[in-house]
């Protein structure tokens, strides 16, 4: 026998009573059957609803041939009459957001002829895959037509067409659906075969707004917010873009352009930087005195180029290991040259001794060790 589902007459029950058909143990919880139940089971990219079927947890919920199955977390007695309860502040929060992504989803195809080819409703946000590459003036456009629609507070129904109807009717299905179609209808924006539950009016979501969107496949993956979470989404990031402004002494809607203007600084500076240490380099090799042994140099500049720098201009006076350093005790950066025809065994007992990692290609390495100054002395004994 069929599940009676009761999220089908009113979407918004958030307490039932129901009559426990079956209740069979699996690997870590219980299967459990009802006669009718308001329990929206995982499909079409959408995570079941959570609750309590007497004092036992619902943790899934899954629909099988027309029948739902509720995994609970204790065993409950068949023929009992139980009372149910839903998590329905998440079951609310996805209405929401289902809806919402009715109305986008509607506009992409009105507007642009793109269909949605994939979704995903978690606990939170929305992820929903595109027929083709969406660009940033389209997520913009459909995003303000989208908070429209939720401003007009514009009616939401759901209805099961008969076949008649069906065979003329235009909807959005990612499935060839023949029998038992459910259509959503948004008023003015969207009709879609659908099987969840869905909020009355579109004032209900609150507010929409995308997060990102970035090419998958041979169309875009884009991630929403609606209802409370964009809402709480946006007053974090307005709290952080207050810091930014005040760090930076300018307007809020202005922080990009000063950050802007921030990194070009930057970039010169570190620019700056690399010349300045590839000088003090040439001027520390120059100051190094010939030697038939091995030479560690330490670079007062915590840049890679720099290292290099001071390990080429030192190479030519050095017979043997030069080995040019930056850092502190237990965390050295180094870049190490030789000419000797064993290179790999040097860098590799190097670091074997030095708890060091890292390697290259003749003649030059580059990596990390952690030592302290003196052991690496002794261990090139200098």
């Amino acid at each position: 026998m069929k599940t009676e589902k009761l999220y089908y007459k009113d979407a918004y029950i958030k307490e039932f009573d129901a009559t426990v058909l079956s209740c069979e143990q699996r690997e870590s919880c219980y299967d459990v059957v009802l006669d009718k139940t308001a329990f929206f089971p995982e499909a079409g990219g959408q995570t079941s609803d959570k609750g309590y079927i007497g004092n036992s947890r619902v943790i899934d919920a899954r629909e099988i041939d027309g029948v739902i199955h509720h995994y609970v977390e204790n065993a409950i007695n068949v023929n009992d009459c139980v009372h149910c309860v839903l998590d329905f502040e998440e079951r609310h929060n996805k209405m929401r957001s289902h809806t919402a992504e009715h109305i986008v989803s509607g506009l992409f195809h009105s507007l642009y002829g793109i269909e949605n080819t994939g979704f995903h409703l978690g606990s939170s946000d929305v992820t929903f895959d595109t027929s083709e590459v969406v660009t940033a003036e389209m997520l913009m456009r459909v995003e303000r037509l989208a908070n429209e629609a939720v401003c007009k507070n514009v009616p939401v129904t759901a209805y099961m067409p008969a076949d008649s109807e069906l065979e003329s009717l235009e909807y959005r299905s990612k499935l060839d659906l023949k029998e038992d179609v459910r259509i959503v209808h948004i008023e003015g924006y969207d009709d879609c075969a659908c099987c969840a539950p869905h909020v009355a009016y579109t004032g209900e979501i609150g507010m929409i707004k995308f997060l990102d969107a970035v090419k998958h496949k041979s169309g875009s993956r884009i991630r929403m917010l609606a209802g409370m979470d964009a809402y709480d989404y946006l007053s974090e990031v307005t709290s952080e873009a207050h810091r930014i402004s005040v760090l930076l002494c300018a307007p809020m809607t202005e922080v990009a352009d000063e950050v802007e203007r921030l990194h070009s600084s930057k970039c010169e500076l570190d620019r700056m930087y690399s010349e300045l240490g590839r000088e003090l380099a040439v001027s520390k090799a120059e100051a190094l005195s010939p030697t038939e042994g091995n030479a560690v140099l330490l670079s007062p500049i915590a840049d890679n180029d720099a290292l290099r720098a001071l390990v080429n201009a030192a190479a030519p006076k050095v017979g043997g290991v030069t080995l040019a350093l930056f850092g502190e005790d237990g965390a050295y950066r180094y870049v190490l040259y030789t000419e000797s025809p064993d290179f790999n065994g040097i860098v590799k007992a190097a670091n074997a001794a030095l708890s060091g990692k890292g390697g290259g290609r003749a003649p030059m390495a580059q990596g990390s060790y952690k030592a302290s100054l003196l052991e690496i002395k002794k261990y090139f004994e200098l």
